[in-house]
């Protein structure tokens, strides 16, 4: 799934990783990609 503006600039390229415990909560992600930054609010939410 790729960030809508990042699709506008034809910029596709990149990673997200998330990462959870053995109970399935989120504990963190990671994430390499353009505009990325507009994406960390919502995986803030996800780990609380």
């Amino acid at each position: 799934m790729a960030n809508p503006r990042t699709l506008t600039m034809n910029q596709q390229d990149g990673f997200f990783r998330v990462y959870y415990n053995d109970d399935g909560t989120i504990s963190g992600a990671g994430i390499a990609a353009p505009r990325s930054s507009e994406i960390i609010a919502e995986i803030g939410l996800a780990v609380n």
